[in-house]
């Protein structure tokens, strides 16, 4: 992997305000809004851990949705053709940009923890705060490679805002982070739980009571995380043997 490309990768999108803003103050802001509820209790959680667990998520996932924006966007003007023919593998760039997005996702999670602790005083020691927000982005490998898979997928760069905006909100709904899924109906959970989101953030409520995200999780996230890992391998080796006079607009 290139770390030359990833650090100006990484001081390039930190330079980005409207990035950074939508990364960090749409999930605190949800965070406040959704948590304000008088409910006490969710599914074995204070309302204000789950709602910071679910909030924290969707934040992430976000995120990393920018990383299949930012191949679309390069695709278009042939960027990373250029790259490519420069001697850069097309692993690194792939790689690069999910290391990217995985550091523009820990901002907005990481404001929604102190909101959580300064707000709705969320007590946890400091290795819970840390395995919670890890056992979150392990948990979006998933979407990462959706992400990825999606960039190199489309056609019009400019299409991608409203299809990851809706995507990541469809997602965040049935993943039980807009509204709890155990109150979801009985055939709708079973459903929602072959879904990779819903264990995503399951995974960081599962810290939160002293356990794990269980081996139906794993598996779900595994699987997930393969099939959309080969859709983006094929999608990148699709791109890579397009004509160069090949227009992506």
């Amino acid at each position: 992997m290139s770390t030359a490309l990833l650090r100006m990768e990484i001081r390039r999108k930190l330079r980005d305000r409207r990035t950074l803003m939508f990364a960090v103050i749409l999930p605190a802001i949800f965070f406040l809004t959704f948590s304000a509820g008088t409910q006490s209790k969710v599914a074995g959680l204070d309302i204000g851990p789950y709602v910071m667990i679910s909030m924290a998520t969707y934040g992430a996932m976000n995120a990393l949705f920018t990383g299949g924006g930012l191949i679309a966007a390069e695709r278009a003007i042939g960027w990373n053709r250029q790259l490519r023919i420069a001697g850069l593998p097309g692993r690194d760039y792939v790689v690069t940009k999910a290391l990217m997005a995985y550091v523009l996702a820990v901002p907005g999670l990481v404001a929604v923890f102190i909101l959580g602790a300064t707000v709705k005083n969320v007590s946890l020691d400091a290795s819970t705060w840390i395995e919670a927000a890890v056992s979150i982005l392990l948990g979006l490998l998933p979407v990462a490679a959706l992400g990825i898979a999606i960039g190199y997928s489309a056609s019009r760069p400019a299409t991608l805002q409203p299809i990851f905006g809706l995507g990541s909100a469809l997602l965040a709904l049935l993943g039980g982070m807009f509204y709890p899924a155990d109150l979801f109906p009985r055939a709708m959970l079973d459903i929602v739980k072959l879904l990779p989101t819903y264990w995503s953030a399951e995974a960081g409520r599962a810290v939160l009571q002293g356990s794990w995200v269980g081996w139906q999780g794993v598996a779900v996230l595994t699987v997930w995380t393969l099939v959309f890992g080969a859709l983006a391998i094929w999608m990148y080796q699709r791109d890579a043997i397009r004509p160069a006079s090949a227009g992506t607009t």
